[in-house]
Formats: C-alpha cells, structure tokens, sequence
C-alpha cells in the first residue's frame, strides 16, 4: 500500500513539482488519498482500530470523491450503504455509534486535509 502510495506521490511531483513548496492542489486530492496522507502523517498516534476504520472507508464509494467536492448527499449515499447493507460491497449491518465514529473519522480527515 504504502509503495503504490510513493508511486502515485512520484508521478504527482513530477507532473506538479509545486507540491514540494507547499502548493498542493488540494482540488485534486480524493478522501482516499488525504486518509493515506493523515495515517502517513499522524496514524502512529492512534490505535489499530482507528487505523482499520480508515482503511475500511478507503473501500468505499465515498472515498473516490475529491475533498472539496464532497456534498451533504454523499455523506448521505454513505449512511445508506450501511443502512441497506450493500451486498455488492459486502457491507453487513452497523451499530448507528459505529457509523457516527466513522463520520466522525471522515470529518476529521476532511479538517485535516
């Protein structure tokens, strides 16, 4: 994962050298890569079931979405994924405490971004 990651990251620099300036394009970025950024920059600090959280919501649909595009009804399609229990995504039913902790992750990622 984190060897994809350096790839993916090499080809950004290269097409994009600003990024080593701290001119990110953040338009670009989709929630699957700021979780990817956030564990590279953070995820040390939190325990294996945050981390795992993470990599769960980087399967999903919702994780496709560039950052700042990300509107209240994709939070929504995301909520009912879990609430109808999506068979192609192999999604089984989920306390509504676990699915607030994992919007809670979301809206920590997107803050941190």
């Amino acid at each position: 994962m984190a060897e994809n990651w350096v790839k993916k990251r090499e080809v950004e620099i290269q097409d994009n050298p600003d990024i080593l300036l701290g001119k990110e394009q953040l338009i670009d970025l989709t929630l699957s890569d700021t979780i990817d950024k956030y564990l590279d920059e953070v995820g040390s600090e939190y325990g294996r079931t945050k981390r795992y959280s993470l990599l769960l919501i980087k399967k999903l649909p919702i994780a496709r979405n560039i950052i700042t595009k990300i509107k209240p009804a994709d939070i929504s399609e995301h909520v009912a994924l879990h609430q109808n229990c999506d068979v192609k995504l192999d999604l089984k039913p989920i306390a509504i405490t676990i699915l607030h902790r994992e919007l809670l992750h979301i809206w920590g990622i997107l803050s941190h971004g």
